[in-house]
This record gives C-alpha cells, sequence and structure tokens, in this order.
C-alpha cells in the first residue's frame, strides 16, 4: 500500500544507465520493455521513497501503516518520473477485493489532499486491459503551481497476491512512453 503513493511524495539492483532494456518477474510471469533512458533504482531509492510515502499516510491517518509486501522492480528518469512495481499479499478475510481498491484509492486521495495542502487535485476510476488481462486503475492528477503530476495506479489480483503497477511523472513524453511499455507488457497465459 505504502508503496502505491511513495512515488509522489519525494527487481531493484545497483544504479545502472540503462537503454532500452526487457525486465521479468517470475512470479506473475511478466515481461516488460523499460523505456530509454530510465535508471534503475537502488535498494535505498526505493526504502527512501517508500519511508516517505508512508510517513505521508501515517500522518494523514494518525495511525501506523505496515508494509507487507515488497518490491518488484523501480525505475526513474529525473525526479519526477516514476515506474514502480511491487506486490501486496491480499486477506479475503479484510473484506472483498472491490472494497479495499475503493478504500485505498480514498486513502491515497486523502493523503494527497492532507499532506499536499493548497495542491489542485482530480481522480479517476477505470478498468484497463494489459496483454488480455483486467487491471483497476485510480488515475490521480495533482495540480502545484505550473507543474502537473499524474499519478497511474494500476492494481490486479493473481491468486493471493495483488500486483501494482505505479507510474508518476509530470513529464508528458516520459508519461506517454512509460504508458506505452506498460501497456505492451506481456503475462503468461497460465490460469490465474
Amino acid at each position: 500500500m505504502v508503496s502505491i503513493l511513495a512515488g509522489v511524495i519525494c527487481g531493484c539492483g545497483g544504479q545502472q544507465k540503462t537503454d532500452e532494456k526487457m525486465v521479468y518477474n517470475k512470479e506473475f510471469d511478466w515481461m516488460m520493455i523499460i523505456p530509454e533512458g530510465f535508471d534503475s533504482m537502488t535498494t535505498e531509492e526505493v526504502r527512501t521513497i517508500q519511508g516517505k510515502g508512508l510517513e505521508a499516510m501515517e500522518k494523514t491517518y494518525g495511525r501506523e501503516i505496515e508494509d507487507k509486501g515488497g518490491t518488484i522492480f523501480a525505475f526513474k528518469s529525473g525526479q519526477t518520473a516514476l515506474f514502480h512495481g511491487n506486490w501486496q499479499p491480499f486477506d479475503s478475510s479484510l473484506g472483498s477485493y472491490g472494497e479495499g481498491y475503493r478504500a485505498l484509492n480514498r486513502m491515497i486521495y486523502a493523503t494527497f489532499e492532507t499532506q499536499m495542502t493548497g495542491a489542485r487535485l482530480d481522480s479517476s476510476s477505470s478498468i484497463e486491459t494489459i496483454s488480455g488481462l483486467q487491471f483497476l486503475v485510480f488515475k490521480v492528477r495533482v495540480g502545484l503551481g505550473d507543474t502537473v503530476l499524474d499519478c497511474w495506479y494500476y492494481r490486479r489480483l493473481f491468486g493471493k497476491k495483488e500486483l501494482l503497477v505505479n507510474i508518476t511523472t509530470a513529464d508528458k513524453e516520459k508519461q506517454k512512453a512509460l504508458l506505452e511499455a506498460w501497456r505492451k507488457s506481456k503475462f503468461g497465459s497460465d490460469d490465474r
């Protein structure tokens, strides 16, 4: 949950310059080509960003929030273009997946609203098909002065694990490249 917001409130390996390259995650049988110009984030960079997101949510809700998931991979270009894939366990005893999705969207929006005072906010929800699989999509647009930051949150349940993909950017060209790469992602054909 924290990773979803973390990219805004600012797989992993050592820092390296990248040209377009393929990344693969065996657990979700997921392959994606990362656009040219994005650098792999270090584990420390990811922890720092996640820590900021966790802190913002805890300030908003006045309680400790536990992150039980893990990072699959994270890439960045500059300070405001981020692609982050992670997973979270899903516990059906806490309610339906749809209820959890709506509650998390409310938490994300409320955190932006309370922690980024003066920001212009807009949000929308939809469903998008990636590699034949339906993903729930929550988009938040954050206006800060002359800067507009678009945050795309894609979610899908695979058995007892949720895949979460976050694309955050203020650069329209980088946004276009990331969304195109994500939308061309390939997932295996096994029953999930």
